[in-house]
Order: C-alpha cells, then structure tokens, then sequence
C-alpha cells in the first residue's frame, strides 16, 4: 500500500487532503465520540450489499476505508457486533496503534472491549469471558453458558434484543462511547430504535454478495456531516436530527 492509496479526501465542504499520519489529528477531529453517544460505522458494496463475495464485509474495504475503522475503534469503549459477523469476520480482541492508545481519555481503557450479541452462544474461538461480553436475552440457548461466562453475561432482552436495554446496560457498566460495527440486522434494529446519534457509512465500489443482506439504509431524516473520497470510496458521518 503507499501513501496515495490511503489519503482521504475531504470533499464536503473543503476539499482538503487529510494524508495518514500516526496519531490521526486531523481525521479524529471528524469522528469525536463523547460519552453517552451510540455510532453505528458498516459499509455498502456497490449496490448496497452488506458483504462480499466471500460472506465478508472486509472484501469491500480498502486502505482508506481501515484508516476509519481504526479511528473509530480507538474513540469507543466497546465495539458491539452480531455474532453471525462476528463468526464471518473472526473477530478478536480489538486492537489499537499506540499513536491511538495515547489518544484516548484518561477515563478509558487501552483498548475497547468486544460485545457479542449472540443466541446461541457460539463466538469466534479468540473471544471468551476474559476479553468479552456476551448479550443475549432470557429464554436464549446462550444462557446456558451463565457458568463460564459469570457477569460478562449481560442480559439485554426478553424474546428480542431491546437496543435500549441494550445501551442502558453497556453504559452500567461505564461503556458509555459505543460503537456498533452491524452486521445488519443488527444495524437496522438500533436505527430503528433510535438508539444511535451518528452513522458511520462507507459506500464502497466493490461489487458484494447480491445474495445476501443489503447494509441498512440512512434515515432519511439524517445530516450528512461530511463526506470524504478515496479511490472510488465514499465515507460520509450521518448525525440523528436527536443527537
């Protein structure tokens, strides 16, 4: 990869080049998580799919794209995605450059935590009790794990998933800059609970999975903060008119 590949161009409403660099200034100025406030960040393929060809969202993304991804990880106190893209993804720990740790507030850890929703309880083999939580509801198969799992259990629901019981228990526990990486079912609910204060969206030209789920669509009551380009990408930060 060289440098072109991952520049970003701030098209709206300057046009001004944000070239990578270490700590990101200039790029998390654009993304500020605060406290209390639910982002939602996926990408689309080319006609809106939520994954690839390979059932993977990572084959629509591109270098410029990651630069997001990381700045947005390295703001949030956890990053909450459904277990069926968390299982595609083979999600892990997450991790943070150090430039990015050493930006992050006094009041938070080095690193975010991961929060799986999950019926069944089947994770990736990298996540467990020690480096993650498990959210699931009181009737799921999940519950059998209670044991294993002991408080990072976190019930969220009864028959469903509630985004705000959801919200309201991640920021019981003082994860209160949540970040909800889809996939889209998952994505979709909290949009339509009106949990979430920004949306995070990438459009990619990659062509994905026709077969599959489309990426959840932005409200269309929703601001576009601004828009950046990169190699045929488009990243827009979508804010709730309630944010």
């Amino acid at each position: 990869m060289n440098a072109s590949e991952a520049s970003l161009t701030l098209a709206d409403p300057t046009g001004r080049i944000l070239a990578e660099t270490p700590s990101e200034d200039d790029l998390r100025a654009l993304y500020p998580h605060p406290p209390g406030f639910v982002r939602l960040g996926m990408i689309a393929g080319a006609h809106g799919e939520a994954t690839g060809l390979d059932g993977s969202s990572r084959t629509l993304s591109g270098p410029a794209d990651l630069r997001i991804i990381r700045v947005l990880r390295a703001a949030a106190d956890v990053v909450v995605v459904g277990a069926a893209t968390a299982l595609h993804e083979n999600y892990g720990p997450i991790g943070v450059r150090d430039p990015l740790v050493a930006t992050r507030s006094e009041d938070q850890q080095p690193t975010p935590i991961v929060a799986i929703v999950s019926f069944s309880g089947t994770l990736p083999s990298g996540l467990g009790p020690g480096n993650a939580l498990l959210l699931t509801t009181s009737d799921a198969p999940a519950l059998s794990l209670a044991d294993e799992w002991g408080d990072s259990l976190v019930l969220v629901g009864r028959h469903s998933v509630s985004p705000h019981l959801l919200v309201e228990a991640l920021n019981g526990r003082g994860l209160t800059r949540i970040l909800c990486e889809g996939g889209p079912a998952l994505g979709a609910l909290l949009l339509s609970a009106g949990v979430v204060g920004d949306y995070c969206r990438t459009d990619s030209p990659v062509v994905g999975d026709d077969s599959g789920p489309l990426t959840p669509e932005v409200p269309p009551s929703w601001e576009a903060v601004h828009t950046l380009t990169a190699g045929g990408f488009t990243m827009r930060r979508w804010r709730s008119p309630q944010a």
